[in-house]
């Protein structure tokens, strides 16, 4: 009996030592696995963001303020808040084109203040990072690959913080925005605002195409009519929207024809 106990104690230490050994395997294996998964994310990261550095077409499909989603944005403003605004001022007794050229200019205004703000901050951001002892040089320093494509990403991370400053900096800074402001303007100089700060902060920066000038060939590709049906130019009524300058075209424009 004796005997028989001392094997059954023997044999529940090994099983017990059997049962540590396999419980320590399976962390071991949980921990590789968890830094394999890791690594492999970073990896992806990385090969993702090499894959985008001069790649426009290729999209981050988790960024909600992609080209394609901000082009769709902007249709919805054209639909909703243009169209708001402009039965207001028809109210006012002003011309169709006259509301139109108005609204069209406020956003034009918006367009090319946006690129603006969003290239010099571009240039503060390399100066920082390429002459961190002497922010105030002019020397141009070629970066490194990627350092541009990361710079876009600082960019967008902060564009909701900074939005109020480049608000305030664009209506403040044209007469043809601040003047006049109601409610219903506000919605859509704010809308044109926001839109066009994130196009402009796209790497490469996206293009508004604010169309061809009055009596030329309606490029029918690229702008779809507005009231009428035409082939000769009459006046624009909404920018057509490309992936970036020269680039393939993200959604048509509107023009009214001849």
């Amino acid at each position: 009996m004796q005997v028989l106990k001392t094997e059954k104690d023997q044999l529940e230490r090994k099983v017990s030592d059997l049962q540590k050994s396999l419980a320590m395997e399976k962390r071991n294996f949980e921990e590789e696995k968890k830094e394999k998964e890791k690594a492999l994310t970073r990896l992806s990261a990385v090969a993702g963001d090499k894959l985008r550095v001069n790649n426009p077409g290729i999209a981050d499909l988790s960024d909600e303020n992609r080209p394609n989603k901000l082009a769709e944005k902007f249709s919805e403003l054209y639909d909703n808040e243009w169209t708001e605004l402009y039965e207001v001022l028809e109210e006012s007794g002003q011309t169709e084109e006259d509301i139109i050229g108005n609204l069209l200019q406020i956003l034009q205004e918006t367009y090319n203040s946006s690129n603006n703000l969003a290239e010099n901050q571009r240039r503060e951001l390399k100066k920082v990072i390429l002459h961190p002892a002497n922010v105030g040089s002019r020397e141009d320093i070629k970066p490194p690959e990627g350092i541009l494509s990361k710079i876009t990403d600082i960019q967008k991370q902060t564009a909701s913080i900074v939005f109020g400053d480049v608000r305030k900096e664009i209506m403040e800074s044209n007469k043809l925005i601040s003047d006049g402001m109601n409610e219903v303007k506000r919605k859509y100089v704010e809308r044109c605002i926001q839109l066009c700060w994130m196009m402009a902060i796209q790497d490469p920066p996206m293009h508004l195409d604010f169309g061809p000038s009055a009596n030329s060939e309606a490029d029918k590709n690229v702008y779809r009519m507005y009231t009428k049906q035409g082939d000769k130019v009459d006046f624009v009524v909404w920018p057509a929207v490309f992936l970036h300058n020269q680039g393939p075209l993200v959604q048509k424009g509107v023009l009214q024809p001849k």
